[in-house]
C-alpha cells in the first residue's frame, strides 16, 4: 500500500497530487543536520549500491541481483597456513536431510577463513557428524576443540537428527560440545547483511580449492522476484551455514526505514 501510494499508477498519482490529496516527500539521509559526522558511511556503507539508493536517497528500489554483493575475487585465499597455525577452529552447519551442508575453518581475530566443507545428500546429522570427526582429526584437531555454529531450529527433534534426537544433541554425542547456537535465528535480512559486511571488508575468506561449493554459493546465489534469497537452485545451503556463524560472532542489524514519507492530505 505504501509503495502504491508513492510509486504506483502514474496517472492516479498525478491526479491525487493535482487534487491536493497526496504529497510525497523524499529526504536524503545526509541532509539531516543532526546526524553525527560519518554516520552515513558507518551505518550504510555495507549496503549494496541499490540498497543505498533506498536508505540514503529515499527511493523505492526493490532488492535485486546477487544476494552476496560483498563477495569478490579478493575473498578467495588458498594459502591458509596462518589461519591453521594460529586460528581457532570452527564449524558452521545447515541441517537438511536432502543436502547436509557444513563448512569449517578457523577464526583469527576479526577474520574467518573457510578451509573445508562437507556435503552429503540423503543423510542425517549423526552420520554427518562422524564424517566431520574424521575430517577434523585429519587436521590434527579433536572435536572438543571445535566451536560449532548453525541453525537454531536444530534444537527441535527432526528427521535430520535421527530418531529421538535433535541436530545439536547428535553433534554433542559425536564430541562437538562447544556449541554457540542462539535460542532463535536472526532475521534472514540481518544474517545476510552481517555476512556481506564481513565480505566487503575481506574479513571472511574462502579457499576455492578446499571449499568450492561455498564459493559457488556466495558468488552465484541470486534474489527471487520478491527480493528474497532464491532457494530454487540449491545454492543457499552453504551460504546459510556460514551466515549463521558470522551473525553469531559479529551480529549486525539491517538498517530500518528509509527517507520516503507519504502524507495523505485527506
Amino acid at each position: 500500500a505504501f509503495y502504491d501510494l508513492a510509486e504506483g499508477d502514474a496517472a492516479t498519482i498525478a491526479k491525487r497530487r493535482a487534487e491536493g490529496t497526496l504529497e510525497v516527500i523524499r529526504a536524503r539521509t545526509g541532509d539531516n543536520p543532526f546526524l553525527p559526522p560519518g554516520y552515513v558511511e558507518e551505518e550504510l556503507g555495507d549496503l549494496d549500491p541499490h540498497e543505498r539508493e533506498q536508505y540514503e536517497l529515499g527511493l523505492f528500489v526493490p532488492p535485486r541481483g546477487r544476494v552476496y554483493g560483498g563477495w569478490s575475487e579478493s575473498n578467495k585465499l588458498d594459502d591458509v597456513a596462518t589461519f591453521e597455525a594460529h586460528g581457532s577452529p570452527f564449524m558452521a552447519c545447515d541441517f537438511n536431510v536432502m543436502r547436509m551442508s557444513w563448512c569449517m575453518g578457523y577464526v583469527l581475530g576479526e577474520r574467518m577463513c573457510v578451509t573445508g566443507e562437507l556435503i552429503a545428500d540423503n543423510t542425517d546429522t549423526e552420520e554427518h557428524a562422524q564424517r566431520a570427526r574424521e575430517w577434523w582429526r585429519d587436521q590434527d584437531v579433536e572435536p572438543r576443540e571445535v566451536t560449532v555454529y548453525g541453525d537454531a531450529a536444530g534444537n527441535q527433534r527432526r528427521t535430520s537428527a535421527g530418531a529421538g534426537r535433535t541436530d545439536w544433541t547428535a553433534l554433542a554425542a559425536a564430541g562437538f560440545r562447544q556449541q554457540r547456537v542462539p535460542s532463535s535465528n536472526p532475521a534472514i535480512r540481518d544474517r545476510v547483511f552481517a555476512l556481506n559486511a564481513k565480505l566487503r571488508r575481506n574479513e571472511v575468506l574462502v579457499s576455492p580449492s578446499r571449499a568450492p561449493e561455498t564459493v559457488r554459493s556466495l558468488s552465484q546465489q541470486e534474489r527471487d522476484q520478491w527480493g528474497e534469497p532464491d532457494k530454487s537452485r540449491g545454492l543457499d545451503h552453504m551460504a546459510d551455514a556460514l551466515g549463521y556463524a558470522v551473525a553469531r560472532l559479529w551480529p549486525r542489524k539491517y538498517p530500518s526505514g528509509n527517507g520516503s514519507r507519504v502524507k495523505r492530505i485527506r
